[in-house]
């Protein structure tokens, strides 16, 4: 089955509905190419490095993540951590922080899942970054108030 340029497209904005971020990884190269990429993020990165670790380290940087979720972050997209985590169990994870979007913190979730044919010699992941923030407050709120 071949897939018209409109099926695609049209696929890609139903993704942006649910999805604020769609990356493919390379761990080995230390390179991502975006698939899905919130245009001002991405018209505000340097574009003289292409590595995923220095995307990260921008992105630590920069005033859209928030403070107290920085240091955890960079803890868990630590390259090193990464290749060795996958390497030992290649399996999805994830990890829960607060970004800016559309001017307010909100919470998203990172979902790192392993490529299919993931092994120590391919180590290709897809990175996702979902908004979660409506479902995260609404269970939230609904455990304060049960307690």
């Amino acid at each position: 089955m071949e897939f018209s340029r409109y099926m695609v497209d049209n696929a890609l904005e139903l993704l942006k509905r649910d999805y604020y971020k769609i990356l493919l990884v390379d761990l080995s190269n230390d390179e991502y190419e975006p698939i899905i990429v919130d245009q001002k993020e991405w018209d505000n990165l340097p574009k003289s490095d292409q590595s995923i670790s220095f995307f990260f380290e921008w992105f630590i940087a920069s005033d859209d993540i928030h403070r107290k979720d920085r240091e955890p972050f960079y803890r868990f997209v630590n390259l090193d951590r990464l290749r060795k985590l996958f390497d030992k169990s290649p399996k999805p994870y994830h990890f829960m922080y607060r970004r800016i979007i559309n001017g307010d913190f909100k919470w998203v979730m990172m979902r790192l899942v392993p490529s299919s044919h993931y092994s120590k010699d391919h180590k290709k992941i897809v990175l996702y970054v979902k908004d979660i923030d409506r479902v995260y407050t609404e269970e939230y709120h609904h455990i304060l108030h049960s307690l």
